[in-house]
């Protein structure tokens, strides 16, 4: 109770009419002086919200696309059947350009996040033009197999 007759009542009851006093100032200033940044706090939020929801959608949608456009171009299977399913191509495509394999040497396997990378190193022997047409079929749209540099060829 605030009563400024009595003294023992004095300082208590002063401390409260300034509480109350510094509480209406804050309000004031809280409900009158602008927001840094714009617009209402919950707003604003709500924006963010939104923005970061489209944004992972957009993610899921393209993660999904990149997926299926690589399926095709990717090998199933554990290292051995993928290793001899690359050296049969490898040697078939040889064949045909009338070319000889010489050495066919799986590399250390690297892992790629979900998917895993087999290197090798294939030798091959002929003529050039063969050898270019080659590395040119390996690398083609629909081969799962790509060259490191097919144009610097030793």
């Amino acid at each position: 109770m605030i009563d400024f007759k009595q003294k023992e009542r004095l300082v208590p009851s002063l401390i409260i009419v300034i509480s109350l006093v510094v509480m209406a100032a804050a309000t004031l200033f809280d409900r009158l002086a602008p927001v840094p940044g714009g617009g209402a706090v919950g707003h604003s939020h709500t924006i963010t919200r939104r923005r970061m929801a489209k944004d992972v959608d957009l993610a899921k949608i393209s993660g999904e696309n990149a997926r299926k456009a690589l399926a095709p171009r990717i090998w199933q299977g554990n290292p051995e059947v993928v290793s001899a399913g690359v050296l049969a191509l490898i040697t078939k495509s040889s064949n045909q350009q009338l070319l000889k394999v010489g050495a066919f040497r799986p590399q250390r396997v690297q892992p790629l996040g979900t998917i895993t990378e087999l290197p090798y190193t294939v030798q091959i022997s002929g003529a050039y033009p063969g050898i270019r047409a080659v590395m040119s079929s390996l690398d083609s749209k629909n081969s799962k197999i790509a060259s490191l540099r097919p144009d610097r060829l030793v």
